[in-house]
């Protein structure tokens, strides 16, 4: 398998276990991508160190977090975490950037980081999309793994940003930032093409 260490900072210890099925591997996703979905307010047990939407918990440390506490389980329930993830960072970006809506400094800071919470929030939405793609194509089958992405995010989009925010704009935003996340690879894929094409000629 290759490495995942090309796609996830401190993943290099990331192994599917020898013999787990994809069922398996299935299950732990799905159930990953519900618990992670909840993951970033627990910054409430701890608002004696961490206030209300902390930089720690909204982001793609908590899902990274796994990989230490778990290098064994392999790359499947990571990825579930952070499709959760990604999820709710995105759903938190509708919000005006005022008082609990922003992103917070632990302590002893404490501190908001005011407008710069929109960019905060999008590129870790972004960025977790774009790992738990790739890391799905290498712990599940191809195209099984992107399509189990690409019909877990949309449809805990859909059911997170609609029953639980109670916005139909929560929907549009994760949707949006989920679909970016395809195009930096869909373009990069063109070009490689593209150039295939050019050396064909030349190999010939």
């Amino acid at each position: 398998m290759q490495k995942i260490s090309e796609f996830v900072p401190l993943a290099g210890r990331v192994r599917s276990v020898a013999g787990r099925s994809s069922a398996a591997k299935t299950g732990l996703f799905l159930l990953m991508a519900y618990l992670f979905l909840w993951v970033p307010d627990l910054d409430f047990l701890l608002l004696d160190l961490l206030h209300h939407r902390s930089i720690v918990t909204h982001s793609v440390l908590p899902a990274l977090v796994l990989i230490l506490l778990g290098w064994r389980t392999g790359a499947a329930p990571i990825t579930g975490a952070l499709v959760g993830i990604a999820v709710h960072l995105s759903c938190d970006l509708r919000s005006p950037m005022v008082g609990y809506g922003q992103i917070w400094l632990p302590e002893p800071y404490q501190i908001p980081l005011g407008p710069f919470s929109y960019p905060w929030l999008a590129a870790n939405a972004f960025l977790a999309f774009i790992w738990a793609r790739r890391l799905a194509v290498r712990s599940l089958p191809d195209p099984y793994g992107s399509l189990l992405v690409a019909a877990t995010g949309t449809i805990t989009a859909v059911t997170y940003g609609w029953v639980n925010e109670e916005a139909v704009s929560a929907v549009i935003v994760t949707m949006a930032i989920f679909l970016l996340s395809y195009v930096g690879p869909y373009l990069s894929s063109r070009r490689q093409v593209k150039k295939d094409r050019q050396a064909k000629p030349e190999d010939g």
